[in-house]
């Protein structure tokens, strides 16, 4: 479905394709996010596992160890489920570290790297794992935002009055669509805001259930991902026609989500 732009109703994006730091030297919008969520995502992690007793060494090493997994992970996911045949044709982009990233690569980097933690710390997964995946939803924030600024991953056709125009998009504004990414963003926001709420509820109170924050980290990130690739255009179908990829990976990411929500259930019935 085409829609002709209507240049008094709707907005066009057409953002400057680089940010001027000094002079001439400018940097891309989504390296500037990204930045942005290893810094910020970095030092609210460090923040929410301070009670945990360890030398510094241990924590620098640890963020570097999140730092490999989840961009080996991003990379990986998203050039066996989005970009394989284009990967095979074209071997040098396989190097590219910013050609390409999957948001269920990143989940996936995060839990392995908490896990590797734990074994490293000699410490319950649950505080690591709770505090990485607040991580990982702020990091989708800034993805969005990224995708946003650049005009990738846009929507469908859209004749809502929030329908914007991309000007560097394939059809340069001509069609309007679902601004998508902010609408991801803006979920995604929303979730982040009901973790940390979550987080400082368990610090707080004290309560058993240790992986309340990780589980709905991964059930919210998966119900926001199914339901925004519904008004995707182009989102890859790698496994048929009736969902998209996103949405057969965000299965079993809201899977480990409820198992996680049942976890202290499933033990304080076992120890009855």
């Amino acid at each position: 479905m085409t829609i002709p732009v209507e240049s008094e109703t709707h907005f066009i994006w057409m953002p400057a394709r680089y940010v001027s730091l000094f002079g001439d030297f400018g940097v891309q919008m989504y390296d500037i996010v990204t930045v942005v969520a290893l810094v910020v995502g970095a030092t609210g992690w460090l923040v929410m596992t301070r009670q945990i007793r360890v030398g510094v060494k241990k924590r620098l090493l640890a963020l570097g160890l999140i730092g490999l997994t989840t961009v080996f992970f991003t990379r990986l996911f998203h050039i066996l489920f989005w970009g394989l045949e284009q990967n095979i044709a074209h071997p040098t982009l396989l190097v590219q570290l910013g050609h390409g990233r999957s948001i269920h690569g990143a989940v996936a980097g995060f839990w392995l790297s908490a896990f590797l933690i734990s074994k490293l710390w000699r410490t319950p997964l649950p505080p690591l794992l709770n505090a990485i995946s607040i991580w990982s939803v702020f990091g989708l924030v800034c993805a969005r935002i990224g995708n946003f600024w650049n005009s990738e991953m846009v929507g469908t056709a859209t004749t809502w009055s929030t329908g914007i125009g991309f000007y560097f998009h394939g059809d340069h504004g001509t069609v309007i669509r679902h601004p998508v990414q902010l609408y991801e963003a803006a979920l995604a926001l929303m979730l982040l805001v009901i973790l940390i709420v979550l987080y400082v509820r368990i610090r707080v109170t004290k309560t058993d259930h240790r992986y309340l924050p990780a589980s709905v980290a991964f059930i919210g990130l998966g119900i926001i991902r199914f339901c925004c690739d519904f008004i995707k255009e182009e989102p890859g179908h790698l496994f048929g026609s009736l969902l998209t990829t996103g949405q057969i990976l965000s299965i079993p990411l809201m899977l480990l989500g409820g198992w996680l929500l049942y976890l202290p259930f499933h033990k304080r019935q076992g120890n009855r």
